[in-house]
């Protein structure tokens, strides 16, 4: 009799489980277009990009648009879709882009797959002067499969602000090439980023760990799904949009499929230099934290912040750890790595002169060396920390002119890897005050983190330091409004409470210009 009940109960279970897939499955036709996504590869003044899926190829994918609200087929203007699939989907996509659009416009849409159209939609061009905008910041979906009860009302609420746009900063699936996971968010976005009056949302995407085959040091072929159904700007493993003449939105790879260094950098240092007279700029990406030890934060911290801070960047958001989190205005790390950046380069000089093309400058033959790159440098004899760093980087400088790469570029990517930069770092970063780096005129807020829905840290409290303002286990969003006619910027966080299916807004921060 128990094991009757124990298969009996099975059994129930296993209906339940199958009466909520069932539920959340839907019938499709199979040249229905659906999972309508919008994004810009080129000037959103100007374009637009409307990218679906269809089950079947199809032999006629057409957009149909107009600026008219009762558009009608033979007076509208059409555009022919690329229709392409890759190995890993059963999906067939199509994507357009219209371009010689009027800035400031509203366009109405029909999609139209062999004979199958979809519900009429428009949406809005970026406009042409300084104006009013809204938009929306956030990431980390992710755990599609166990909190829809959280993701669906949080892309609900934010789609009911209006905003011009969203911007995600990654991880929008646990699984990277699961299509099911994929799907999920792909028809979830097509429900729900639109608004009442049916204008869909743009989505500015930034990739993360969670949407590349091992997460990190990969490339376009481990994130098939990613590049193959965002359709973003050149390069595109990261890349900058401007939304009207005052914003730039920087979408940053954090070493998913591009380093923080080298190429990126040169392109994120040429890029702000070409829009160091725009008014407000947002930099996005996944991996955040720099005020953490792993390897993306240390040169994150060191490579990126710097740049932020000379050419003006206004705010960063990350996304990755799964909490909210927002500093005060920062400003003064270039300062402190410009301090690094003279070391190396003594260093380097020091070591060139002193080379001997016939010594061994292994670094386990290097007294010192092993002991000063744990961060021992008072059990090495040196009088400063200051002092051992000095000496570790001039050991690593013999080497890495022992190998062939003598730059200052080298020899920072292996002092970089060292506890004893890490140390280096410590006294700015765990300092209960810190008065001279947080700079409401020039700092830099950084802002995050992962809350639209992937389940929440439990360590709501964070290290009494200088730079927090305010850390908590919330799931959330951040509405971020630029008030032209004031010349601010308004950052506000919305919180959700699931328990009892509670919002809450929270502190603004206004940063004016």
């Amino acid at each position: 009799m128990k094991s009757f009940n124990f298969i009996k109960h099975h059994l129930i279970f296993v209906f339940i489980i199958f009466l909520v897939f069932s539920a959340m499955a839907q019938d499709y036709q199979v040249n229905e277009p659906r999972q309508i996504i919008l994004t810009w590869q080129n000037n959103p003044q100007t374009t637009m990009t409307i990218t679906w899926r269809t089950d079947q190829e199809g032999e006629n994918n057409v957009v149909y648009y107009s600026p008219n609200k009762d558009l009608v087929f033979d007076h509208s203007e059409s555009k022919k879709a690329t229709t392409y699939t890759f190995e890993e989907t059963s999906a067939w996509l199509h994507t357009a882009e219209l371009t010689d659009l009027k800035p400031g416009n509203t366009y109405w849409v029909i999609l139209e797959s062999d004979g199958f159209q979809s519900e009429k939609f428009n949406f809005k061009t970026a406009p042409a002067d300084y104006e009013d905008i809204v938009f929306i910041v956030g990431s980390d979906a992710q755990h599609l499969r166990t909190q829809m009860h959280v993701i669906r009302p949080v892309l609900t609420k934010a789609a009911q602000e209006n905003p011009d746009f969203f911007a995600y900063s990654g991880d929008f699936v646990n699984a990277e090439l699961s299509e099911y996971e994929w799907d999920l968010f792909f028809d979830l976005w097509d429900e729900l980023m639109i608004t009442e009056e049916k204008r869909r949302i743009p989505i500015i995407p930034a990739i993360g760990n969670h949407e590349v085959v091992a997460g990190y040091g990969g490339n376009r072929e481990k994130s098939v799904f990613y590049f193959n159904r965002f359709k973003i700007p050149e390069p595109k493993d990261y890349y900058a949009i401007q939304y009207g003449p005052e914003l730039t939105i920087l979408s940053l790879n954090t070493d998913h499929t591009a380093e923080i260094g080298g190429e990126q950098l040169r392109w994120l240092e040429q890029t702000l230099q070409e829009h160091e007279d725009s008014k407000w700029i947002m930099a996005h990406y996944h991996d955040g934290g720099w005020w953490g030890t792993s390897k993306t934060n240390v040169e994150l911290r060191s490579k990126w912040l710097p740049l932020f801070e000379e050419y003006g960047v206004d705010l960063a958001h990350d996304g990755h750890i799964h909490t909210y989190i927002r500093t005060f205005p920062i400003y003064g790390f270039k300062a402190i790595a410009d301090d690094i950046d003279n070391m190396i380069n003594e260093g380097l000089k020091r070591a060139k002169e002193d080379f001997d093309p016939k010594k061994n400058y292994a670094p386990p033959l290097q007294k010192n060396l092993i002991q000063l790159s744990r961060g021992k440098w008072e059990e090495s004899g040196y009088s400063s920390l200051k002092e051992g760093f000095k000496e570790l980087i001039y050991m690593l400088s013999l080497f890495a002119i022992q190998q062939g790469k003598d730059t200052e570029v080298a020899v920072f990517d292996q002092v970089c890897t060292t506890q004893l930069f890490e140390d280096y770092w410590e006294p700015f970063l765990k300092a209960k005050t810190n008065d001279t780096m947080i700079n409401g005129e020039k700092g830099i807020i950084y802002f995050g983190a992962g809350g639209l829905g992937a389940s929440m840290d439990p360590k709501e409290n964070s290290p009494d330091t200088w730079w927090l303002d305010e850390r908590a286990a919330i799931h959330h969003y951040y509405k971020i409004f630029i008030d032209a006619s004031n010349n601010e910027l308004n950052l506000t966080p919305i919180f959700y409470y699931p328990e009892d299916e509670h919002w809450e807004k929270g502190k603004t921060d206004i940063i004016s210009r």
